[in-house]
């Protein structure tokens, strides 16, 4: 952080002194989940599941489990597409994952991004909550909120930042080609 010249809002603070869960294995798990995002989303479900068991607090094993549910119904290019009949089951698991991680860490941003995302691809633009809308880009989820709402100069930027701290994510990467 300090050789980034990085800022942290007192809420960005906070949450980097208070760890996502107590459990090393739990944390481990969500970080293997998180890797398999765009490729082993089968396997990325069981690793949270498993997570999520050891323990039931763990808000960011909720919103990532939100957001596999959410490239479901997003992501066709992928072949993991629901078929149209399971389209409303899945965006109401969407809505429960998110929503349970929301309880547990109120503000969690992943929670807010993949709510934000469903309501910009649902064209519920007025449900979109003004945290994600109006709030900072330390979120990758939050970019294509912004690229689809129309701005995507904002949205470039914070791409790039992204792709500079991670430069081995396969969908930031993926990001910057489709903006």
């Amino acid at each position: 952080a300090n050789a980034l010249r990085a800022e942290f809002s007192l809420a960005e603070q906070r949450a980097l002194e208070q760890p996502p869960t107590s459990s090393p294995e739990a944390y481990d798990l969500y970080l293997r989940a998180r890797s398999l995002l765009g490729t082993r989303q089968a396997i990325a479900h069981e690793l949270l599941d498993r997570a999520i068991a050891l323990d039931a607090k763990f808000a960011a094993a909720y919103s990532l489990k939100a957001r596999l549910y959410f490239l479901r119904i997003s992501n066709n290019a992928t072949a993991n597409a629901v078929a149209a009949e399971e389209r409303e089951a899945t965006v109401r698991l969407v809505r429960e994952y998110a929503d349970r991680a929301l309880a547990l860490a109120p503000g969690d941003p992943n929670g807010l991004a993949v709510l934000a995302n469903l309501d910009v691809q649902g064209w519920n633009w007025s449900r979109i909550s003004p945290d994600i809308s109006l709030g900072n880009m330390s979120n990758p989820a939050t970019v294509w909120v912004h690229a689809w709402a129309g701005n995507l100069p904002r949205a470039l930027s914070a791409t790039e930042r992204w792709a500079r701290l991670d430069p081995n994510s396969a969908g930031t990467h993926m990001t910057l080609g489709v903006m």
